[in-house]
């Protein structure tokens, strides 16, 4: 039974990891997750697993897709959430493309929105997961995946409450010639450049 007290990120880690080896259910984070809410407000002492705490609303969510009825928030994204907040770095490269976990990006950097793209199955060719949760005030259910190229820092964000088959494309630098070479170096399918 998890006591309710404001989490802290090696608390986080525990509940990550219990939710992992099963020791404790989805049902029961969101219980919790829920008590404490309640009892302390959206402010807490969170660093890196702030957002992934916010995250555990969705722990009980199925999202059917193609056929399949699996949990919105998977066990991939339970996994990245614990790489996150233990500060492994990401280890996927493809070509000059590398990917970053949230604790490896320059959070104060300026994004601009440069394209969107056809949501499609190319990052997961490429080796690049997406991480599902929520990760910003608006508490919407999202997937996202930061990438490094050529200096620039990329985001693409796929909202699910939206049911869009597009993704938005942000990034640090918005020199067109490098987007389109980031495009073509992971085989994205822009809808147009801005």
């Amino acid at each position: 039974m998890l006591l309710v007290k404001a989490p802290t990120d090696l608390g986080m880690q525990e509940i990550l990891q219990g939710l992992l080896d099963r020791s404790l259910s989805r049902t029961e984070v969101v219980t919790w997750h829920r008590a404490v809410l309640n009892q302390f407000g959206q402010d807490l002492p969170l660093s890196i697993g702030y957002w992934y705490f916010h995250s555990f609303s969705f722990l009980d969510i199925p999202l059917l897709y193609q056929d399949r009825n699996d949990f919105f928030i998977r066990d991939i994204d339970l996994e990245e959430y614990l790489f996150d907040i233990e500060k492994a770095p990401a280890p996927e490269v493809y070509g000059n493309v590398s990917r970053l976990r949230s604790h490896q990006i320059d959070a104060s950097a300026l994004r601009w929105p440069l394209t969107t793209i056809r949501h499609s199955e190319a990052l997961t060719t490429c080796g690049f997961p997406a991480v599902r949760g929520s990760f910003e005030d608006r508490g919407d259910m999202v997937e996202h995946t930061h990438l490094m190229f050529d200096d620039a820092m990329y985001l693409i964000v796929h909202q699910f409450d939206e049911y869009a088959d597009q993704s938005m494309l942000l990034g640090t630098d918005r020199d067109a010639d490098k987007l389109a070479a980031f495009v073509a170096e992971l085989d994205l399918e822009p809808d147009q450049f801005r």
